[in-house]
């Protein structure tokens, strides 16, 4: 009888490198760029009802800030690069706003 523990990491070992290239190349399309951002969402305590919804319909298609109108950047963790501004408090819907305005 095969020990499954001992199985599954030999399995692992064995295949690490294709996981490896696969989960990179899912996480620069557009559903893995979005799942590890409503990841990072939750774990920072941004509660939303519907949060594929919301970074369909309103984080991904937003091109300004929403407090000083200043375009977005393509490259993350510029001065202009896209950020959600919230409180945890009021659990009001969050702002989309750039770094700077944070």
């Amino acid at each position: 009888m095969v020990n499954s523990k001992e199985y599954m990491k030999e399995y692992y070992l064995t295949n690490k490198d294709k996981y490896k290239a696969n989960s990179k190349t899912y996480r620069q399309t557009y559903k893995g760029i979005r799942s590890n951002r409503i990841q990072n969402w939750k774990h920072i305590g941004i509660i939303i009802d519907d949060y594929h919804n919301y970074y369909d319909t309103v984080y991904f298609p937003a091109t300004h800030c929403q407090i000083c109108n200043v375009e977005f950047c393509k490259e993350s963790k510029k001065p202009t690069s896209k950020e959600l501004d919230h409180d945890h408090q009021i659990k009001d819907r969050p702002n989309i706003v750039g770094i700077v305005c944070l």
